[in-house]
């Protein structure tokens, strides 16, 4: 906004006589880091299909049913699967015969009343989200139509070096140390 209250979004859109409704979800942000504690940062990750649900990938091989939710582990087998608390997913939806979204959260958690992908019948669709990682390291999705669903990861959302940082500082009595041995611990 321009008085500061926070960014500006502008769209422009050129249409012809009617002008579309736009809705804009904001499902999160990344903030600064407070000193001393952790982070989230991106770990680069070469990206892996996840689920798919043509080819029993991440669960059964049958779509998902008008309401069905589900539940998978976007970050089995990855070395850093313990610090992750989020991944950033592709979710596509094919196959459909009706028009529909997905919804995906946390397990855990209360399902949102956002969608995450909204599909039309008898045509892909897709949609990049970044989503938090729930109870047992599980992420939800919720179809409100039959559709087959395939999930793809992208780079791994975890926590830096800083956490470990962190639960150093939690150990140790900073206020005993001088700053020079502080900055001394950061460079380390």
């Amino acid at each position: 906004q321009p008085d500061g209250g926070g960014p500006l979004i502008s769209v422009d859109l050129a249409t012809g006589a009617e002008l579309p409704d736009v809705i804009v979800d904001v499902t999160g942000y990344y903030a600064p880091a407070p000193e001393f504690s952790p982070s989230a940062s991106l770990q680069p990750d070469s990206g892996r299909r996840v689920v798919d649900t043509r080819n029993a990938i991440g669960g059964p091989r049958a779509p998902f049913a008008a309401g069905e939710i589900r539940s998978f582990d976007p970050v089995a087998g990855l070395a850093n699967a313990d610090d992750a608390s989020a991944v950033m997913l592709n979710f596509i939806s094919t196959n459909s015969a009706d028009s529909g979204y997905l919804t995906v959260f946390p397990c855990g958690a209360a399902v949102p009343y956002v969608s995450s992908l909204n599909f039309t019948a008898r045509q892909d669709a897709t949609n990049l989200a970044t989503v938090k990682i729930g109870d047992g390291r599980k992420v939800c999705v919720l179809a409100s139509a039959p559709t087959e669903v395939i999930v793809e990861e992208h780079p791994l959302a975890g926590l830096r070096q800083e956490l470990r940082l962190h639960r150093l500082c939690e150990e140790l009595d900073l206020e005993a140390l001088s700053e020079a041995e502080v900055d001394e611990l950061v460079a380390a």
